[in-house]
């Protein structure tokens, strides 16, 4: 894979909306499983590691290969 375009940290809520809720990028984020609320920058709200990510099934892989269809590399976990 390509470091570069690798990008683990994705967000589900863009940081242009969170920005505007923020003060010098800190937002309060309240942990509704404790009942507690803390700041938190903007980069760590509203994210999961490879949200948009869509595994491609093996099955699928060699089904392509057997066919000689080429597939992107960037997209086989």
């Amino acid at each position: 894979m390509n470091k570069e375009k690798d990008v683990k940290k994705q967000h589900y809520v863009p940081q242009v909306y969170l920005r505007r809720f923020s003060i010098k990028n800190q937002i309060n984020v309240l942990d509704k499983f404790n009942d507690k609320s803390y700041p938190s920058n903007i980069k760590d709200v509203a994210e999961e590691n490879r949200f948009y990510d869509i595994p491609i099934p093996s099955e699928i892989i060699e089904l392509a290969k057997k066919s000689g269809i080429e597939i992107d590399h960037q997209f086989v976990f």
